[in-house]
């Protein structure tokens, strides 16, 4: 950090206090999230309206990275914006009682159950087991400190356990990838601790 970045960022400190910072920083992403939301919900046709709330939550990230640092600062971000999503859509949510299943429906039988059972050990369970290990594996031999490793882990391992539980759910051969899950799972295992 040379000196005039320095002087910037003591100057902006002493403007604004963290909880300035904060509230700023909520406001910023909850103004973006909202026009993003907006456009998705169709209530505003606009694409400028899209554009200025995708520029809104990226404005938004200098607060952050201001009172956390960029490590921990675009993480609490990313967790704010989900948050803030998942409030909206569930707000504006149309709760409906399920209907009954029509007559002559197709029974459901045990190995059908068995099936998705599976499917959902190998999807919670397996490719949990897969996204940790593979993180950790590529993470630790990179060369990058220890906080920015815990960063890079927290943000990609959601993105690779989501592409792995899709693979295991649109397979038709959901045995065959939870043995080779399960093989690749025993050798990152066995390469971190052996």
């Amino acid at each position: 950090m040379n000196f005039n970045s320095q002087i910037l960022e003591s100057a902006l400190h002493n403007a604004m206090p963290s909880v300035g910072f904060m509230i700023s920083a909520l406001v910023l992403n909850a103004l973006g999230v909202f026009l993003i939301w907006s456009k998705w919900r169709g209530q505003h046709t606009s694409g400028a309206k899209l554009t200025l709330g995708w520029l809104i939550v990226a404005f938004a990230s200098v607060p952050w990275v201001i009172v956390f640092g960029v490590e921990f600062g675009i993480t609490f971000q990313l967790i704010c914006i989900a948050l803030m999503t998942w409030l909206l859509v569930a707000s504006t949510a149309d709760i409906k009682p399920l209907k009954a299943l029509p007559e002559g429906a197709e029974s459901v039988t045990k190995s059908r159950v068995s099936h998705v059972a599976f499917q959902v050990l190998v999807v919670v369970v397996l490719c949990g087991a897969f996204s940790i290990l593979a993180v950790i594996s590529v993470g630790s031999q990179l060369p990058i400190s220890r906080p920015a490793q815990l960063v890079l882990g927290s943000l990609s391992f959601p993105l690779i356990w989501s592409g792995v539980a899709l693979v295991a759910l649109y397979t038709s051969r959901v045995y065959l990838l939870s043995g080779l899950l399960l093989l690749m799972c025993a050798g990152m295992a066995w390469s971190l601790l052996g």
